[in-house]
């Protein structure tokens, strides 16, 4: 099955997994990696220090159609504390560099999980999406890049959302074959509320 989009068409499969529905999996496009950013440069626009921010891996913008910057940051003591503050991303934004920032640690809320997440980014003000697909595949893209797992072929759980209330979780699958980063994420939707079109 495809799902067309602007930037072309996406993969997407889905597998059947015991008493909890089908995990739908989207094949990610062609990711680039960019520019990097000192810890300084992007920690006031997050309300951080700079020590909040991670030093194993690289600030760094990836893209593909849009773009977002990826943050490591060094727990989730710092995760819960990070706020996107417009006026002071505006530098950035002269810049050219979108108000989408994908923030992540490798502290999680359960045992069972790899990697906790929150994203940010500018609608009429600031949102927070509570799963975020794009963001996901930028991480695997960027993960393969900077190897903070020791694995060849990543196979990840990414928690979301619990800063808003509504705890999500995210799969990401990413490996390289060959020179080609192949990244899928994958999930299960929830219905929440129903309505009818009248």
């Amino acid at each position: 099955m495809w799902l067309r989009i602007a930037i072309g068409d996406v993969s997407v499969t889905f597998e059947p997994t015991v008493g909890s529905g089908d995990v739908a999996w989207f094949r990610a496009p062609p990711m680039s990696l960019g520019h990097t950013f000192a810890s300084e440069e992007i920690a006031p626009a997050l309300g951080l220090a700079a020590e909040d921010i991670a030093s194993d891996s690289p600030v760094r913008q990836v893209s593909a159609g849009t773009s977002a910057i990826i943050v490591p940051v060094s727990g989730l003591s710092a995760l819960r504390r990070s706020r996107l503050d417009l006026e002071a991303f505006a530098p950035l934004a002269a810049q050219g560099f979108p108000p989408l920032v994908y923030l992540f640690c490798r502290e999680t809320h359960d045992a069972g999980h790899h990697v906790c997440a929150r994203f940010f980014f500018e609608a009429h003000g600031v949102r927070e999406d509570p799963a975020t697909g794009n963001g996901a595949a930028f991480l695997g893209a960027y993960l393969l890049e900077h190897r903070l797992f020791p694995e060849a072929d990543l196979d990840l759980r990414i928690e979301q959302g619990h800063e808003v209330r509504r705890p999500s979780l995210v799969r990401l699958r990413a490996r390289m074959n060959g020179r080609t980063r192949e990244v899928d994420v994958g999930g299960q939707v929830f219905p929440v509320v129903r309505g009818e079109l009248v």
